[in-house]
């Protein structure tokens, strides 16, 4: 290679090289920081937890706030969260809670408690059929007109 190769090389080498070692060094300090994060979050339940044995009647506010940092929102009532922390699989149970809670909404009616499918649900059944047909009308008709055009040729 001639010096003018030489030239021009060195710099891409180095840029790939360098973008190889910032994209390896974003990763490691994301998983690192994942992990960082679960065990604070281990530690603060394990010392709240700890604190609500010894103290069974802790101040509510401080209680509610501390079923709000084990339930990571500050929308989710503090009684759900420590019911759910009952159930044999606290984690899960906390995450399907959070997930299906805007499945079902409650109704007023004459009965004491009516259920309905709430906004999230029929969002994800009914109106997907009509909101996808434009766009499937819309490539099948791109896919036909390329076909035919491709077939005059």
């Amino acid at each position: 290679m001639d010096t003018d190769q030489w030239i021009k090389v060195i710099p891409i080498v180095t840029t790939i090289g360098f973008g190889a070692s910032t994209l390896w060094l974003s990763i490691k300090q994301q998983l690192d920081g994942n992990k960082k994060a679960r065990r604070e979050e281990y530690k603060f339940a394990k010392d709240f937890f700890d604190d609500l044995n010894a103290n069974p009647e802790m101040h509510l506010f401080a209680r509610k706030k501390g079923f709000q940092a084990i339930g990571r929102s500050q929308y989710l009532p503090p009684a759900i969260i420590e019911h759910l922390m009952k159930f044999r699989d606290p984690v899960t149970a906390l995450e399907d809670y959070e997930i299906s809670k805007g499945y079902l909404q409650k109704t007023e009616s004459a009965r004491p408690l009516q259920l309905s499918f709430g906004r999230t649900f029929l969002w994800s059944t009914e109106n997907a059929a009509n909101l996808l047909a434009p766009h499937i009308l819309h490539v099948r008709s791109y896919f036909i007109f390329w076909r035919s055009l491709l077939g005059f040729f």
